[in-house]
């Protein structure tokens, strides 16, 4: 919610998969099992209804929207998934259990990888423009 002007706000995340641009998002989400989205079989839908679509929790955009979500503060973000034959906007809502995880990665890979890259980098370029003036 926006302080200021009470409106919701929300994060968007627009994917294009050109590789299933001429299919439908169904058609996608049957033949490709490594496809960002899954059919979610509710009770009583019958063939020819429109399906429901859910983000798959291990895919890599589900940890990507997370992160989006946890560092604006958002509660809620809407994925749109187009192709050339249907859109599919499908809600995704913040996991703080999964952001704990995702976090503690992130510092470990900050301490162990990033650091040292970024150490390295400054005691090979001598002169660099950010260095300060002596």
């Amino acid at each position: 919610m926006d302080g200021e002007t009470g409106q919701q706000l929300l994060c968007l995340e627009v994917k294009c998969p050109y590789k299933h641009r001429e299919r439908s998002v169904e058609e996608a989400c049957r033949v490709d099992p490594n496809f960002c989205l899954e059919i979610e079989e509710e009770e009583g839908w019958e063939p020819g209804q429109s399906p429901v679509y859910r983000l798959k929790l291990d895919h890599s955009y589900y940890t990507q929207i997370q992160c989006q979500l946890a560092v604006s503060g958002l509660q809620e973000a809407d994925l749109v998934v187009f192709t050339l034959k249907e859109t599919a906007i499908v809600p995704v809502t913040f996991d703080p259990d999964l952001w704990e995880e995702t976090l503690s990665r992130l510092e470990v890979f900050y301490k162990d990888c990033f650091l040292p890259y970024i150490t390295e980098k400054i005691h090979q370029e001598d002169g660099a423009a950010w260095t300060p003036e002596q």
